[in-house]
C-alpha cells in the first residue's frame, strides 16, 4: 500500500468538514462521530497524539519503501513491504501509545483489514478525516491515503506493470486487488486509536 498522504494528515484535518452523525460512522458503545469543534481539551490532545503516531509511521514507512526500492526495485520491495509495514505499525503505536495501521477497500494483505469501527468509513469510502469520540477522552482517527505517482509501480494498471512485479505479486499476495489505480485515487487509510483513560 502506498503510503503517500495528500496534503498531508495534519492539513487534512484542519480542513475537514462536520460530518458528525454520519450514518454508519460510529462503531461500539459510547462512540460518535465528531467534528474539531466538538472536541473537549482532552480530546484534543488525544488527536493530536493520534496525528503524531501517523505522521510517524508514514514517514517511516516512505523512508523505508523508498530506500528499499533504490537498492531491490519494485518488485523487490514488495517482499519488504509485506514483512515490514506490520513490524513498523506495532513499533510506532508502542512508541504513541496507541493502535495504528493501514487498511483499504482493495486489500493486497489480508491482514491489514481494519478494526470493526473502520468498517464503515472503508464501505462508504470516505476520502475525508474521519474522527471519533469515544469513552474516556479516547479518539479515533481515520486518514485518506491517495496514490502518488511513483506508488504506480506496483499500483498502477496491470498491463502496464513490469513483469517482475507482476510475477512477484502473484507469489505473495495471490489474491491481491491493489492494482488498477491511478495517481490521486484513493488508496486506503491510515486508522488510529488512542487508549481511553479512566
Amino acid at each position: 500500500m502506498c503510503v503517500v498522504v495528500v496534503g498531508g494528515a495534519a492539513a487534512g484535518l484542519i480542513g475537514c468538514e462536520r460530518q458528525a452523525g454520519s450514518p454508519g460512522a460510529a462503531s461500539g458503545a459510547g462512540w460518535r462521530e465528531v467534528s474539531e469543534e466538538q472536541l473537549t481539551p482532552t480530546r484534543k490532545v488525544a488527536r493530536d497524539a493520534a496525528l503524531s503516531a501517523i505522521d510517524d509511521l508514514q514517514q517511516t514507512l516512505l523512508a523505508q519503501v523508498s530506500a528499499s526500492i533504490q537498492q531491490r526495485g519494485p518488485a523487490g520491495t514488495i517482499t519488504v513491504c509485506k514483512d515490514l509495514a506490520p513490524e513498523l505499525a506495532e513499533e510506532v503505536g508502542r512508541t504513541h501509545g496507541v493502535r495504528i495501521g493501514r487498511t483499504s477497500h482493495r486489500l493486497r494483505n489480508p491482514r491489514n483489514t481494519g478494526p470493526a469501527w473502520m468498517k464503515p468509513v472503508v464501505e462508504a469510502q470516505r476520502d475525508e478525516v474521519v474522527m471519533m469520540a469515544g469513552p474516556g477522552d479516547a479518539v479515533r482517527l481515520a486518514i485518506p491515503i491517495h496514490v502518488a505517482a511513483p506508488c504506480l509501480a506496483c499500483h498502477g494498471r496491470p498491463d502496464l506493470l513490469a513483469a517482475e512485479v507482476v510475477t512477484a505479486l502473484g507469489e505473495q499476495y495471490p489474491d491481491d486487488e491493489a492494482t488498477g489505480f491511478a495517481e490521486g485515487d484513493l488508496r486506503g487509510w491510515f486508522w488510529v486509536e488512542t487508549v481511553e483513560t479512566p
